[in-house]
């Protein structure tokens, strides 16, 4: 017969495969907003940027506004914006 321990310690054993399974299943979601309409930013820290996806459907993305701020290179996307409004 198990100890209290040993189950315990069994059953953490299940359960961290367990979470490595679903860890390894884990896909990345690629959506693009096809319709920008709506953004917004609030006193909470967060940025929403809503629109509708390639299939039409309602999304909608939150941000943390101040990791938005430092990651995105606004300098950046105007020059590749005008590199391809150059080549229209």
């Amino acid at each position: 017969m198990k100890t209290t321990e040993e189950t315990i310690l069994e059953q953490q054993e299940i359960n961290r495969n367990l979470l490595s399974k679903q860890e390894s299943k884990k896909t990345m979601i690629h959506k693009r907003i096809n319709d920008l309409n709506t953004f917004a930013s609030t006193m909470d820290n967060e940025t929403y940027l809503s629109g509708t996806d390639e299939y039409g459907n309602e999304i909608t993305v939150i941000f943390d506004t101040i990791d938005l701020l430092h990651w995105i290179d606004t300098k950046y996307m105007k020059r590749q914006s005008k590199k391809y409004i150059n080549n229209l």
